[in-house]
């Protein structure tokens, strides 16, 4: 009996992270690739014929937005109440407003340096990460400019 639970609750999270994958529209290849896995690795997940790691199951929920209990078990996280907006913790720091001057040169540096190297297609979360650290660099320092040696170096660090 406790096999055939098991079996269900493997299936089921196979669908769970197959409509995760079709939602993001990625292939099983697709999957794999941000798992560093195969994709019969993935398409076993699928399946229920496998489980995955702690750590792929993290990757996973991340991807589709979900917790790793609402991946793993399908039930969703309701119970919990959200933080109450209308008191904010005291270590809550204020946002300041952000400088578009600032961030579209970026932008435009990065995208520059970007095309120079003959990078046509580099990741979106990282290419996101990237500037919003140079953005970060220059906000802390005005005075800051950025060059494409800081972009290629930073570039460099992130892969």
């Amino acid at each position: 009996m406790l096999n055939s639970h098991m079996k269900t609750l493997k299936e089921d999270m196979g669908e769970r992270i197959r409509a995760i994958r079709e939602e993001c529209g990625l292939t099983l290849a697709g999957l794999g690739k941000r798992l560093c896995l195969g994709k019969t690795a993935v398409h076993q997940y699928e399946q229920g014929i496998s489980t995955p790691s702690l750590e792929s199951l993290v990757k996973i929920a991340e991807l589709g937005n979900i917790s790793l209990d609402s991946l793993i078990t399908g039930k969703s996280q309701e119970h919990e109440p959200p933080p109450a907006a209308s008191q904010p913790h005291e270590w809550t720091a204020p946002v300041p407003p952000i400088n578009t001057e600032i961030l579209n040169d970026i932008i435009a540096a990065v995208e520059e340096h970007l095309a120079q190297k003959g990078i046509t297609q580099p990741p979106t979360q990282k290419k996101a990460e990237l500037i919003g650290l140079l953005y970060q660099m220059t906000i802390e320092d005005e005075n800051k400019k950025i060059s494409h040696d800081i972009i290629g170096n930073l570039i460099k660090l992130a892969r």
